[in-house]
């Protein structure tokens, strides 16, 4: 048996003639006689209407399958299954294959031929058939449909021109404005996109492509998502007309053609189990939009005295409850580089030894670039740099020490050297783990010098999104990391990238908000972008909410209330007043048990509160009589509420809170300025006594 990666389990198969049932963590995929995909179960629901299906037209007609047939290969094992299908009409064949891996990424292969001359005709029989014989593809659609309880949400990767209900977007800022998710309209349309997930708080399905090659939709709307009565259709147009690969038919009935060939990713959700405490790490993120002097090194930094509190920084970090330190990029004098100078070497000795004194995990942060400063720059940057055009790669900006940085392909032997680079610094220094940055987002590429790109009919360059190459890269980490006992925590960048992402163990999010965040332009937020974004149970991945500040448009305290009714966090970038009051909800927190408690969430359907203002939002875990609850005025004006228990009343243990709280009879009463919070941990009880 190969070894099969914590915390999932092996593959199992089973097989009853040509249906056949591939069992991984948490899902279910079937294959059967109607589809080589019939079911999807992921925790116990299913998520498709009907098996997906392949919408087709030949010589003017709608295409009428016969029954699939599958197979499943003799090297299947523990750790991987492939199940190929064949399937025909009366014109063509279609050949799938899919390799099923154990985390339950699943990798589909499609090929459409015509079906060319049988083995009977090639013996110069039945030769009247075959002379009267015409064909003509000029459909071929792969449809995914939907229970319509199962798709309430969408995001996608990368921006790009859309149409939603017949209307098109056309500009990067109203995309941003409709922040790549949120309920699903009546129909969207995209051209060409990496990736579109689908689904609710609990499960979904994301779709991932590596190119476009032999796609042709009409008018360059590639990927839809339509709304019908009893289902909502994920559909792709691989071709609306006949294909141009096949512009010269030939003479033998489409027996010299070659066969048209897909690659699609898909991947059920959640990937792995979501933790039952989300919040036992207490993370601090130094130099993130903190501007440390650029002459004062971290070591300085965390060794130094904070303002005149009589404590350094490194005691009063260990005093406010941080437990895991993450070093932002000045960690390093070589951007992003698993190669170190011995200046380098130096200060991160005394950041481990003093934080490891502390119990304080030490993770340094990793992007997608490499710098102009290594030492074999000028012999390898061509071969591994990304390249988003026929001549020019993608330089990003200025560093100290002076240097300059472009992003890099992990579709190019930078993938191993980074990983080998990793596992020798976690070796040699301690580390904890890493935080990656943007690095599991599929950035397009067309260095040809790696493989990445390709070329259509007239010599024309068409982009690679090397989802494939990341998920390779991932699962190395993974191994390196958590064989030494750390974690991988990733900044997304709004792409979940599906491939990747059961080898994350949390995600960082927030930048693709922050911009209209720290303008002070919200007046209420979207919340089914954060559903969909950043519920995380959907995923199986926690989230961590980002929180540049931008006083007085935007601070702290708004960040917390603009989240905490999702469950969120934001995490702290400053040792200051955002330190002081993130450490006071932990305080909460720990007063909490979390095994086998409930998260009721205010959009859910297991509210327990009564509220006199549906302006205030107010979420709570459930464990027994125990309640923590998460509320805020998450709008930018006024608001009073009284929070009331559907059944019984209410005994205040402890809080905190911006915004001013009052426990009357048996109610809670809360006056909140715009964007206020509170965290509260109360009892439910059969008297009146909750005076505070």
């Amino acid at each position: 048996m190969k070894e099969i990666m914590k915390p999932w389990l092996p593959v199992e198969l089973n097989v009853n003639g040509s249906e056949v049932t591939t069992k991984v963590w948490g899902r279910n995929y079937k294959s059967g006689e109607n589809s080589f995909l019939e079911s999807i179960i992921s925790r116990g629901q299913e998520l498709l209407k009907v098996p997906v299906r392949l919408v087709g037209e030949e010589n003017g007609k709608e295409i009428k399958w016969d029954k699939f047939r599958n197979f499943v290969m003799d090297k299947s094992n523990d750790e991987k299954a492939t199940i190929c299908s064949s399937v025909e009409s009366k014109r063509f064949i279609i050949n799938s294959s899919m390799d099923i891996e154990y985390d339950g990424c699943i990798d589909l292969k499609l090929s459409i031929m015509p079906k060319g001359r049988s083995e009977r005709q090639c013996m110069g029989l039945d030769l009247e058939e075959l002379n009267n014989l015409q064909f003509s593809l000029t459909k071929l659609w792969l449809e995914i449909p939907f229970k319509t309880e199962i798709a309430k949400f969408y995001q996608f990767y990368p921006l790009s021109v859309i149409n939603i209900d017949g209307k098109d977007v056309d500009s990067e800022e109203e995309i941003n404005h409709i922040l790549q998710s949120e309920y699903i309209p009546d129909i969207i349309q995209w051209p060409f996109t990496e990736q579109v997930f689908v689904g609710n708080d609990d499960v979904g399905l994301g779709i991932f492509f590596e190119n476009d090659r032999f796609m042709q939709p009409k008018d360059g709307k590639l990927i839809e998502l339509e709304r019908r009565e009893d289902e909502i259709v994920l559909r792709v147009r691989l071709l609306d007309d006949e294909p141009e690969m096949w512009s010269e038919k030939g003479t033998l009935n489409g027996i010299d053609l070659h066969p048209i060939s897909y690659r699609i990713g898909l991947m059920a959700t959640p990937v792995r189990e979501y933790p039952e405490n989300p919040y036992e790490e207490r993370n601090l993120h130094i130099d993130c939009f903190k501007n440390i002097p650029s002459n004062q090194a971290y070591d300085e930094f965390l060794m130094s005295p904070f303002e005149d509190t009589g404590e350094i920084a490194f005691e009063r970090i260990e005093r406010l409850g941080i437990n895991t330190l993450y070093l932002h990029e000045r960690w390093n004098d070589m951007q992003n580089s698993p190669f170190l100078t011995k200046g380098t070497a130096d200060r991160l000795k005394k950041i481990v030894a003093e934080a490891h004194k502390r119990n304080i995990k030490v993770i340094p942060y990793f992007g997608y670039e490499i710098s102009t400063l290594l030492s074999f720059w000028a012999t390898m940057c061509e071969e591994v740099m990304l390249k988003e055009t026929d001549k020019n790669y993608n330089w990003m900006w200025y560093r100290q020490p002076p240097q300059r940085a472009l992003k890099v392909c992990y579709n190019s032997k930078w993938q191993d050297i980074f990983a080998d680079g990793v596992a020798k610094l976690m070796d040699e220094f301690g580390f904890d783990g890493i935080y990656i940055d943007s690095m599991v987002r599929p950035l397009k590429c067309g260095n040809e010098k790696h493989g990445c790109g390709w070329r259509d009919s007239k010599g024309n360059l068409h982009y690679t999104y090397p989802v494939w190459a990341i998920r390779s890269l991932l699962k190395k980490l993974y191994k390196i990391v958590t064989d030494r006992g750390g974690v991988i925590n990733n900044h997304s960048c709004a792409a979940f990238n599906m491939a990747a992402m059961p080898y994350c163990h949390s995600m960082w999010e927030g930048e693709a908000i922050q911009q209209t965040l720290m303008q002070g332009n919200v007046s209420e937020i979207p919340e089914g972008h954060f559903r969909s974004i950043f519920g995380g149970r959907n995923i199986g991945v926690p989230v961590y909410m980002l929180c540049y500040q931008n006083p007085p448009k935007w601070n702290f305290t708004q960040g917390i209330s603009v989240t905490l009714p999702f469950g969120l966090i934001p995490k702290p970038n400053d040792t200051g007043e955002p330190l002081e009051q993130v450490s006071a909800i932990w305080k909460i927190i720990d007063e909490f048990d979390f095994k086998e408690a409930k998260w009721c969430p205010y959009y859910g359907d297991t509210i327990l509160f009564e509220t006199s203002n549906d302006l205030f939002k107010v979420s709570c875990y459930e464990n027994g009589n125990k309640l923590l609850l998460m509320c805020a005025n998450s709008v930018d004006r006024e608001a009073k509420t009284e929070i009331k228990l559907k059944k019984g009343n209410i005994k205040v243990i402890d809080m905190t809170a911006s915004c001013r709280v009052k426990a009357v009879d048996d109610k809670l009463v809360l006056y909140a300025e715009k964007f206020d919070y509170a965290v509260i941990l109360i009892e439910k009880i059969t008297t009146n006594d909750n005076k505070l």
